[in-house]
């Protein structure tokens, strides 16, 4: 995995775990950096939900500038950046951190607006941020420190700019043991090489010595 191909990252903010998503943020990412991002959310109060989840809502999450009316609203208006982002940026890959159930079911969401014109349009692979965490030998449940961008907690562009961080860190130091493990069997394969040689050379000569 290039560490320096372009990812699409994104977040979303529910009602809940299992329930209607009321806003997403997120954008293109290279070694961190963003080509460009986004932010579309309603109100909360649009969103279908529990009410028990509604609450945790109110008391945990920032008040989010709203540019839609309804969820469906901010799903159309994900899509089509999303397709937008493929067309400029076909190599990239797209990303979203724990993303069962919230991303994918948001996702789900955006298909089901059109299952004849999107049913084949959606990510594919779609990639968890988590995995590479794991992988790079970190772990995937800590809580990071957040540089200033990435607050508040619960925005879903702050959200989405710490896992794009963290994708790239995990991505960079995976490329970086990778390296070290294709230097290690270089080193081996010439000591062996050498090795090799030097005894074909020994048989050699004491052939002609005999």
């Amino acid at each position: 995995m290039d560490p320096t191909q372009p990812i699409f990252v994104f977040d979303v903010e529910s009602i809940g775990l299992h329930g209607e998503a009321y806003a997403v943020g997120g954008g293109v990412y290279k070694m961190g950096d963003p080509s460009f991002e986004f932010t579309f959310s309603c109100s909360p109060d649009a969103a279908a939900g529990e009410d028990s989840d509604r609450k945790w809502v109110a008391e945990n999450c920032p008040p989010i500038a709203e540019t839609c009316n309804t969820p469906a609203e901010v799903a159309e208006r994900f899509w089509m950046h999303w397709q937008a982002a493929r067309v400029a940026h076909p190599t990239m890959l797209t990303m979203a951190e724990c993303l069962w159930p919230v991303e994918s079911n948001f996702l789900t969401s955006c298909i089901k607006a059109d299952v004849q014109g999107r049913g084949f349009n959606g990510p594919y692979p779609f990639h968890d941020v988590t995995t590479l965490i794991l992988a790079a030998s970190l772990d995937p449940m800590a809580t990071y420190p957040r540089h200033d961008t990435e607050l508040p907690n619960h925005h879903p562009l702050a959200d989405a700019r710490l896992s794009a961080r963290l994708a790239t860190a995990s991505m960079l130091k995976l490329r970086a043991r990778y390296h070290v493990a294709e230097a290690a069997y270089q080193e081996s394969w010439r000591e062996e090489h050498d090795t090799n040689t030097l005894q074909a050379r020994t048989v050699s000569l004491d052939k002609i010595t005999k």
